[in-house]
């Protein structure tokens, strides 16, 4: 049964970015639907990688973000310059309903039920 819902945490997070209509998160218990900003990407780099891209014309870096691990560069760009399929290092960003921002990090964050479950998730994302 644990594996299953591992399988399922694994699936949820890989598919949360595949469809406008299905793209949401929990906050509170809550469901917050979220929507994708056709205006902007970010692009995921681990800090030890080279962080530029081949940009399409049009692209205006906004901000940098990062920590010791990740950098995220968040670009404005034309519609018509946004992949359709984006790759593991361009992102769409979101945003919620009232217009705030959400700019993917590159961390998934999870809560467990039961301090047990922790071994079952980290075996999980290290075969991922």
């Amino acid at each position: 049964m644990k594996k299953i819902k591992c399988f399922m945490l694994a699936l949820f997070c890989a598919c949360t970015h595949m469809s406008a209509h299905d793209n949401f998160y929990y906050y509170k218990g809550s469901q917050i639907t979220i929507n994708v900003d056709n205006s902007k990407v970010a692009v995921i780099a681990r800090n030890m990688e080279d962080t530029s891209v081949a940009q399409a014309e049009g692209w205006v870096l906004e901000q940098n973000i990062g920590d010791s691990s990740y950098t995220v560069s968040v670009y404005s760009v034309p519609a018509s310059t946004i992949p359709e399929s984006c790759t593991n290092d361009v992102v769409p960003c979101y945003k919620t309903a009232d217009g705030t921002e959400i700019v993917p990090n590159g961390y998934i964050n999870v809560k467990l039920k039961n301090a047990s479950d922790y071994s079952l998730l980290e075996s999980t994302a290290i075969q991922n």
